[in-house]
This record gives C-alpha cells, sequence and structure tokens, in this order.
C-alpha cells in the first residue's frame, strides 16, 4: 500500500465559502446539492486518474489542503480538505485487476486479512467489497486526522461502487456524508444492501443516504446495467441521465478510432448477414459503442456548462493523456482472465472461420481479403490524418 500526503497551506481568507466557492456545510438546501456539489465531485472522479504528483499539484494551487493519494493493489483514491468539507474520489476500472473485482459477484470476496468485517457491507457485491475494504482503514485514519465537518464521495464506474460502499461505511460510523456523486456506476448489491442503505441516515438533519445519492448515467452505458438484476442486484439513490437537472452532454468528446478488426466486422455485416459471423459482428460493434458510452470523457462532460470550482483540474486532452497514471502490472489472477478472455475469443472467431471455410470455401476467401484489404486502406487514412 502506498500512501502520500502533504502539509496543510493556510485556509482562503474569503469568509462564508471554501477555496471552490461553495457555501459550508448545512448552508446547501438538499434540492440544490447535486447541481452545487456535482461540478467538483464530477471533477475529482475523472481527476482520479492521474498520477499522484499532478493531482496533488493542480489540487493544491487550486487551495485544497490535506491531499492524500492511496493505492493498494489496483484501487487508488484521492482525498483532499476544501474548507470544512473532504472531498474523496475513487479510480474506475483501469486494469486487470479491476476487472477481478468486477467479476467476483459471488461469495464473501477476497480476504482482506488487516481489515475486521464491516456490517454495512453486508449483501453488497462480493468484489466491489473487497476493494473498498483494501482502502477503508485508511480513508477513515486520514478522515480522524483532518476532521473535516461533512464528507463529499464521487466516482467513475468501479470508482462509483466503491464511492457506495463508502457512504454506507461511512455512515454507519457516524460520519456526515453530505452526497455521494457517482458517474457511470454499477449496481452495487442484493435487495438487503439497497434497503439498509436507504434506511440508514447521515448528518444533523438524519438524511436518508438514498435522498442524497445521485447517480449521472448514460442512456447507452452498459455498466449502469451490470451486475443484471437476474442476479438480484440492485441500484441505490436517484439516477440522473444526461440532459436532466442541470447535466448535458459535452459537444467536443474523443470518440475511439475504428480499428482493423472494426473494418473487418464491418465488411463481414455487409457482405454475409444473416450468419454467425455477422452476430459476432453486431456483438463487437455493440461492445465498442458501449465502450465509447462508458467513456470518462464523456461523463467528464456532465458540467462542461458550468464554471470549474477548481480550473486546475480542467485540461485539455493532450495534459490529460499525459498526467494519466499507468495501469498497475497484472496479478496472477488478472492474468488468468486475460488468457480465458484470449482463449474464448480465439474459440469463437476460429470456430466462426472453420464454419464459413467448410460452407463456402470461395467466400472465406473473399473474407480474409476483405480483412487485409480494410486493415490496409484504414492505415492508410490513419497516416494520411497524423
Amino acid at each position: 500500500m502506498i500512501i502520500q500526503t502533504t502539509s496543510r497551506p493556510p485556509e482562503p481568507s474569503e469568509p462564508g465559502r471554501d477555496a471552490a466557492g461553495l457555501l459550508p456545510p448545512g448552508a446547501i438546501p438538499l434540492a440544490e446539492r447535486y447541481r452545487t456539489l456535482g461540478p467538483l465531485a464530477v471533477d475529482l472522479a475523472i481527476a482520479a486518474y492521474w498520477k499522484p504528483e499532478p493531482l496533488r499539484a493542480a489540487l493544491e494551487s487550486a487551495g485544497a489542503t490535506d491531499v492524500l493519494t492511496i493505492r493498494s493493489g489496483s484501487q487508488f483514491a484521492l482525498a483532499c480538505r476544501v474548507g470544512r468539507r473532504a472531498w474523496i474520489a475513487f479510480r474506475g476500472s483501469d486494469d486487470l485487476d479491476d476487472w477481478v473485482a468486477n467479476l467476483s459477484m459471488y461469495g464473501s470476496g477476497q480476504e482482506v486479512p488487516w481489515v475486521a468485517p464491516d456490517p454495512a457491507l453486508a449483501g453488497c457485491h462480493p468484489g466491489f467489497g473487497t476493494a473498498w475494504d483494501r482502502l477503508r482503514y485508511s480513508l477513515g485514519d486520514w478522515l480522524g486526522q483532518v476532521e473535516p465537518e461533512a464528507v463529499v464521495l464521487a466516482g467513475h464506474s468501479l470508482g462509483g461502487a466503491l464511492a457506495t460502499l463508502a457512504a454506507a461505511s461511512l455512515a454507519r460510523s457516524g460520519r456526515w456524508v453530505e452526497a455521494t456523486i457517482t458517474i457511470g456506476a454499477p449496481r452495487v448489491g442484493r435487495p438487503a444492501f439497497a434497503a439498509a442503505y436507504a434506511a440508514q441516515t447521515t448528518g444533523p438533519d438524519a438524511e436518508p443516504l438514498g435522498a442524497i445519492t445521485w447517480r449521472v448515467v448514460n442512456k447507452g452505458d452498459a455498466v449502469p446495467a451490470v451486475p443484471p438484476t437476474a442476479l438480484g442486484f440492485q441500484h441505490v439513490g436517484e439516477e440522473v441521465p444526461f440532459g436532466s437537472r442541470g447535466t448535458r452532454l459535452g459537444a467536443q468528446v474523443p470518440m475511439p478510432q475504428t480499428s482493423p478488426l472494426g473494418a473487418f466486422v464491418q465488411f463481414v455485416e455487409s457482405v454475409w448477414v444473416g450468419t454467425p459471423v455477422w452476430a459476432l459482428s453486431v456483438v463487437g460493434r455493440w461492445g465498442a459503442r458501449r465502450k465509447a458510452d462508458h467513456a470518462k470523457h464523456l461523463y467528464g462532460a456532465t458540467f462542461s456548462h458550468v464554471e470549474a470550482p477548481f480550473g486546475t483540474l480542467r485540461v485539455s486532452q493532450s495534459v490529460f493523456d499525459a498526467n494519466t497514471d499507468a495501469p498497475t502490472p497484472p496479478s496472477p489472477a488478472a492474468r488468468r482472465l486475460r488468457l480465458a478472455v484470449v482463449a474464448v475469443l480465439l474459440v469463437v472467431v476460429g470456430g466462426a472461420l472453420w464454419g464459413t471455410y467448410l460452407l463456402a470455401p470461395k467466400l472465406m476467401a473473399v473474407l480474409v481479403f476483405g480483412l487485409v484489404a480494410f486493415g490496409f486502406l484504414e492505415w492508410i487514412v490513419r497516416a494520411d490524418a497524423v
């Protein structure tokens, strides 16, 4: 586990508002809380993908204090104090070990020997619970040191799931969770967890956690639809779709480029509709689109029409890419997952091509030629574009 902190600079001198221009906890009514706290929460959720050094520099220059970054295995969290609030954001899935956590839907989760069981996590997704356990004690120690009046939690994708579990855990321990704002987060728990989350209260006004939890969801994003309800998983809090309650989709959102495989499946779809290979191409195109609909840059535009509380966190694409942290080396479990995925893909694609060869050898030659030709043409187009 790696924990990095910084010293506390002087507090901002402007009376009544903190360095982000926000009124103190208790002064923002529930009806205005999402619009007011959302911009900084979303910006922090996206900045959680940065390397610790530029992240701390950006936060400190904007006026944040007690900046903390924690890395435990593949999990990463940032925390900072702004006035009387603590802001905590969790990084989403950016390596194979995060997907091991995403897929661990059964059992009690991987044991984390230095952490005692948390009753607030009963009924949660085991993989998400294990991921939160790896950060829980370090963040609890930090909160005990800075003693904020209230806490705001945020995260994208897996980070949104961790923010939700953090809200349940911190509220049960007596902390005031002022807001939990997630973007593109999956379902976190089964009915027992969802019911306990909705019933848990927090803060001096005993607000239900469900009332101060907002989930920003892009309609085309597949991640909020998993784990499926057929397995007993439920969402918590209020869903906020793009285009409503002050959110909107950014006009300039980078989209993934077409790959040679994408060109190939488009070619197959155009010449052989109604076959298993066509079905495979549909799945491939659907997956690529869903990945684009889940992109952190897409969700980062949620409050792009609102002035940034911390302007240092809204940077150009090139600066963001330079600041983005590298994925952690894969664990043995992650390597096994990679091999399993590759094996399944080889079986599916190989079976489809073999079936094509048996049914129509000449068409097989056309498909192979199309793969090479489309890949070559795309390479030329990309080279010209550069």
